[in-house]
């Protein structure tokens, strides 16, 4: 009886045996269900005492085969400022298929304060305002872009109000100008671009704008939608062409 107490005793005594540890988000970015890796990303996402491992694993995770993944990953990247995250997340911008996803993104981009003021930024948003083939992308980008309230968007939403051919995105980006057009930058002084260094450097997001025909026009820094409106003022002219940064137009 006593041995059977004594034994007692020591097995309480024993400290408990610890639950395993659950994987790290590190780990479950790896696993092969999607909602599981997807909670991975958002986890990095949230951590306080992410670094550099964290940047490198939510980076990778923008090739994972899941579009719920990429774009958690992806978000969770637009809260980071350091260099490459932007050139990462222009890679994905410029080839992911999905609209949704680019939409998502691009209005993550413009309200993350992590870029809430870089010119690349706007540079990029302003691209796909421009260029993004779907109507809805660019809807969302132009009424982005006018919250945002940077009026270094402002030529290029004068652009889209203008000659976009969908009548929301339109009417978004008129919006969008009316907005932008009264924010003290833009009150203190036009919109300009800076002067090209010898013609051969223009400081992002400006390009060289060269347009050869029967009429000149002096080659200048100007962004992309700008040298665009130049040369659809000479459509009706087979003799004049335009170039922006070397790329036709």
């Amino acid at each position: 009886m006593r041995m059977g107490l004594a034994l007692c005793a020591l097995l309480a005594a024993l400290p408990a045996r610890a639950e395993p540890a659950a994987p790290s988000a590190y780990v479950r970015l790896r696993d092969s269900d999607d909602d599981v890796r997807a909670a991975a990303a958002a986890e990095l996402a949230r951590d306080p005492q992410r670094g550099p491992r964290a940047r490198a694993a939510l980076t990778d995770a923008l090739d994972d085969p899941s579009d719920r993944v990429r774009l958690t990953a992806a978000k969770a990247l637009a809260t980071y400022a350091e260099p490459g995250v932007l050139d990462a997340l222009e890679r994905l911008m410029k080839s992911e298929p999905s609209y949704e996803f680019r939409r998502d993104l691009a209005v993550a981009l413009s309200t993350e304060p992590a870029h809430r003021k870089d010119p690349e930024t706007t540079a990029l948003l302003t691209w796909v305002l421009s260029d993004d083939p779907d109507a809805l992308v660019r809807r969302a980008v132009a009424e982005s872009l006018g919250a945002r309230g940077d009026a270094d968007a402002l030529v290029a939403e004068k652009h889209a109000a203008a000659y976009d051919p969908d009548k929301l995105v339109r009417r978004a980006a008129s919006a969008a100008v009316q907005v932008l057009a009264v924010t003290p930058k833009a009150l203190a002084k036009k919109i300009e671009a800076p002067a090209a260094d010898a013609l051969e450097h223009c400081h992002p997001p400006y390009g060289i704008c060269r347009c050869d025909g029967v009429v000149a026009r002096a080659p200048a820094c100007l962004l992309k939608v700008e040298c665009q409106s130049r040369y659809r003022e000479f459509l009706g002219n087979a003799a004049f062409a335009c170039t922006w940064d070397g790329y036709p137009l």
